[in-house]
């Protein structure tokens, strides 16, 4: 059974509960009579205080028999009311006496709350953290099946129409994406394009909020404004002068109307997660935002006290913290993380969840993991920056906890950083640049190793080594 009738703390819950508890336990008839006889027995020949109507009601709703899905239920709601009585009549109090109070200081405020946030853990939390009859699971469930059939269910949009067709729950709240890659494999031109097609869906815009901690705010917004008007980044920033009228027209119209949009920027590298739930928190409740974005994940500051224990373990420990915060607020975090450089030493330098560092936690925690693949990036590093007619980056699905893996194709505009749909001809175009590229960089490394193999070898046929050599025998 998923409580008892001692788990109240208003006294009325604590009749009910109890002669609930009675009736289901000893097999009566729950008729208004054996409620007046339980009601005087548990309260010693004294008047019960209140709950009668409700418990008159109840009969007259489900009939003289109380089963065990009908107590589960009915207990599960009667201590739910019970916690948030409790709030109103202790804590509610209290923060209008601090907030009146001229001498209390907003940290006076903040530490009430977060005593409130452990309590409501501990007990309204605790109608989920106990263990549930299958009653109860079903009732929960009824509630979510209502919820998403009223929101055309709970699947929540990623903004990119491709992604959404392979993805189950999407950007559904109170669930986590890990976004991981190496550098320059487009992690962050991923979040930028994703919050403004968030912003600019047609139907049910969503509200997104960015922790932008590897660029500034600035930084962010002229990548927005690359890839809403297809002008080049490097002409927006460092090449402003080349600017035509009809370009810097299509900037300032692209503010203006990302001026009206839901979305929010906080680029202050010394967020903690405890900062980042308490303006999360403070966000939604004003504007509604439904995801949040943390780039990079690894920035944010390690917890208070941690500084003796292990990268991992506090890494872990901010991960665990970050899927509470997702459930709480339900809201859908995108953690996006750099991974290591192991990945790089092998011959296919794709990412694998196991390059993620402490990768046992990600994977814990994660709903759906995306790793992020270029492979014309390596090929251009070899080649001095070769340009491209298209760049095609992989998505690659590590984990969908509802779903599948695989990998999706995407178009990526390097000069903007935008990513879009990859057509078949896009595709095809790709895959015969890459062939051609690999041609001219596997000739270059022939090149290099015959010119190695000419030079003499040191000490040899070199005079002028010789002679060094000659001297430092001396020495």
């Amino acid at each position: 059974m998923y409580g008892t009738w001692e788990d109240f703390q208003a006294d009325n819950h604590r009749v009910i509960a109890w002669c609930l508890h009675e009736i289901y336990y000893q097999n009566l008839k729950a008729t208004d009579d054996v409620f007046d006889v339980l009601r005087v027995k548990f309260t010693g020949g004294k008047t019960a205080t209140g709950g009668y109507e409700y418990i008159h009601n109840l009969r007259t709703t489900y009939g003289d028999q109380i089963d065990e899905p009908t107590y589960n239920v009915h207990l599960h709601k009667l201590r739910t009311d019970a916690v948030k009585r409790k709030v109103l009549d202790s804590y509610i109090v209290q923060l209008s006496r601090l907030v009146y109070k001229p001498s209390s200081s907003i940290s006076d405020i903040a530490e009430l709350g977060s005593e409130i946030e452990t309590y409501l853990k501990g007990t309204a939390d605790g109608n989920r953290r106990g263990f549930l009859a299958m009653s109860e699971v079903n009732l929960l469930h009824d509630e979510a099946v209502k919820d998403r059939s009223n929101a055309g269910g709970s699947f929540c949009s990623t903004g990119f129409q491709w992604l959404d067709e392979f993805l189950t729950d999407g950007y559904a709240a109170g669930k986590v994406t890990i976004a991981a890659g190496r550098p320059g494999m487009g992690k962050s031109a991923f979040v930028v394009n994703s919050m403004i097609r968030l912003a600019n869906k047609f139907k049910n815009p969503t509200g997104s909020a960015l922790f932008a901690l590897e660029m500034d705010t600035v930084s962010t917004l002229d990548r927005m404004n690359a890839i809403e008007t297809d002008i080049p980044l490097k002409k927006l920033i460092k090449d402003r002068r080349e600017l035509t009228p009809e370009e810097l027209e299509l900037e300032r119209s692209a503010k203006r109307r990302r001026a009206k949009k839901n979305i929010y920027i906080c680029d202050d590298v010394r967020k903690s997660l405890a900062d980042v739930k308490r303006e999360l928190r403070a966000v939604k409740e004003r504007y509604g935002i439904k995801v949040c974005f943390i780039d990079l994940f690894m920035k944010l500051q390690k917890p208070q006290g941690s500084g003796g224990r292990s990268t991992a373990d506090q890494y872990t420990e901010m991960l665990n913290e970050a899927q509470r915060i997702a459930r709480e607020l339900q809201i859908h975090l995108v953690l996006v993380v750099q991974i290591g450089r192991k990945a790089e030493a092998r011959t296919d330098k794709r990412p694998q969840i196991s390059d993620l560092k402490d990768s046992g936690a990600y994977e814990e925690i994660a709903d759906n993991i995306l790793l992020f693949y270029r492979d014309a990036y390596y090929l251009q590093k070899a080649l001095g920056n070769a340009e491209l007619k298209v760049d095609i980056m992989e998505i690659i699905i590590g984990k969908q906890r509802q779903g599948e893996t695989g990998t999706l194709l995407a178009k990526y505009t390097g000069h903007t950083t935008k990513i879009g749909r990859a057509r078949e001809e896009d595709i095809r175009i790709f895959k015969e640049q890459m062939e051609s590229l690999k041609g001219e960089a596997n000739k270059n490394i022939k090149r290099d190793k015959s010119r190695d193999k000419s030079r003499p070898a040191m000490g040899d046929g070199n005079p002028v080594l010789k002679s060094k050599n000659r001297g430092r025998e001396h020495e």
